[in-house]
């Protein structure tokens, strides 16, 4: 899974997606990490700029608490055999990994806001905050795919 972080995909990598359902295309539980590009003026194609660097702890614990302590925690999860967690990354054709990890899935598209408030389902999103991307802007690239990380990681019990 490092290896789809590495300086030389962060132009290429958009968003990670972490759903839990039955499927990728019945979600429960959607959690939306968008990745924004360190564009600060010492980086370059291959190497982030000075201020970049893994998140720190408090950045961790706070992605790990947001999981674990979210309103939806509140009620019962109906978690079941067939419950699975899938992990999807949407980017370009220029994304390097290794080819045993990753497969391509095409055919997803996230459920709209409509289609999650009917179902029921929970979803976040994350938005973290660092000097080197404060002012950036996401851009939505439309020759973006998504990858679905494999293997699919099933039911928590």
């Amino acid at each position: 899974l490092r290896e789809l972080f590495r300086s030389c995909n962060r132009r290429a990598l958009h968003e990670i997606i972490i759903i839990i359902g039955a499927s990728c295309a019945i979600p429960q539980e959607i959690y939306r990490i968008p990745i924004k590009v360190c564009d600060s003026f010492e980086s370059d194609l291959s190497h982030c700029g000075q201020n970049c660097a893994e998140l720190s702890s408090r950045e961790q614990r706070r992605i790990s608490s947001l999981l674990v302590i979210s309103p939806n925690l509140n009620t019962a999860r109906n978690i079941t055999r067939n419950t699975r967690v899938c992990v999807l990354v949407r980017g370009t054709s220029a994304l390097k990994f290794p080819e045993e990890l990753v497969e391509n899935d095409d055919g997803f598209a996230l459920p709209e806001g409509k289609v999650l408030a009917r179902r029921k389902t929970y979803s976040v999103q994350f938005v973290l905050k660092h000097l080197c991307v404060e002012d950036v802007v996401v851009v939505s690239d439309p020759d973006t795919t998504w990858f679905r990380l494999s293997p699919i990681i099933q039911a928590f019990s």
